[in-house]
Order: C-alpha cells, then sequence, then structure tokens
C-alpha cells in the first residue's frame, strides 16, 4: 500500500473552504476533476457517520464512493475512508485546512492505496482541487 500528498492554497477562507468538503449541496458542484459530474452527495458529518458520492464520468455507469467520517474537527480537520462500490479496499483520506493570510492551504494526504494506480490519485486530486476553486469562484494563488 502506498499514499499521495497534495497542497494548494486556495484564496478562499477556512470555513468556506471547509464547508466545500462536509456540505452535500456544495459537494454536488465540484467533488472530483473537472470531467466527472457528481449527482448526489450525502455526508453525515460526526466520527462513524457515512458519506456517499455518486458521481457520472464521461464514459461509463455511473459509480458510487463510499466512506466513513474517522474525524472532525471543523473547520481544521477531516479523516475519512474511500471505498468504491463493489470493490473491498477502503482508503483513507486526511484533509487538513490551514489557516494563512491569504486564504486556505488544503492539504490532502491520501493513504493506504493499492500500489498499482496510485500514481494517478495525485493528478485526479489536482484535478478535483481546480472544480473546486471554480465552484469557489477564486484563482490560483
Amino acid at each position: 500500500m502506498t499514499g499521495v500528498r497534495v497542497s494548494r492554497v486556495i484564496a478562499a477562507p477556512r470555513e468556506r473552504v471547509f464547508r466545500a468538503f462536509t456540505v452535500a449541496e456544495e459537494v454536488v458542484r465540484w467533488w472530483g476533476p473537472p470531467e466527472v459530474n457528481t449527482l448526489e452527495a450525502e455526508i453525515d458529518l460526526r466520527p462513524g457517520g457515512v458519506c456517499r458520492w455518486l458521481m457520472e464520468a464521461p464514459e461509463g455507469p455511473p459509480m458510487t464512493l463510499h466512506g466513513r467520517v474517522l474525524e472532525v474537527d471543523p473547520p481544521s480537520l477531516l479523516v475519512m475512508t474511500n471505498r468504491w462500490e463493489h470493490e473491498s479496499a477502503e482508503t483513507r483520506v486526511t484533509v487538513r485546512f490551514e489557516l494563512i493570510p491569504t486564504g486556505t492551504r488544503v492539504v490532502i494526504e491520501h493513504d493506504d492505496l493499492p500500489s498499482k494506480g496510485a500514481e494517478a490519485y495525485a493528478p485526479g486530486w489536482e484535478l478535483a482541487l481546480d472544480s473546486l476553486e471554480a465552484a469557489l469562484g477564486v484563482g490560483r494563488e
């Protein structure tokens, strides 16, 4: 198993960026790379709470990503699991929201990834953060 780390400074208040990750109505506006459409999101934002994202890519049927909230400390930390429907492998995603003078530094650590294909996760998170910035109406710092 392996992991990836992605960091981005987003020119928006930390509370706003945290909400974009944790409020279903905001998550559907940006979750995933630009070509992915998140049709539904459910997030029970408490330790043990269940999460679900229904996503659709240009090719293929919609896919469901399941997760559990492991730890939450608004607006600075979100730790959750991710597991694709019909797969048993569960990964761990830690998102830190660091307050800085120009906005928020988002640090994503995605761990417990299978060795094969893990290199695709960092570019995927970078594209997702591009989508987040577009949804928030901010540019890259």
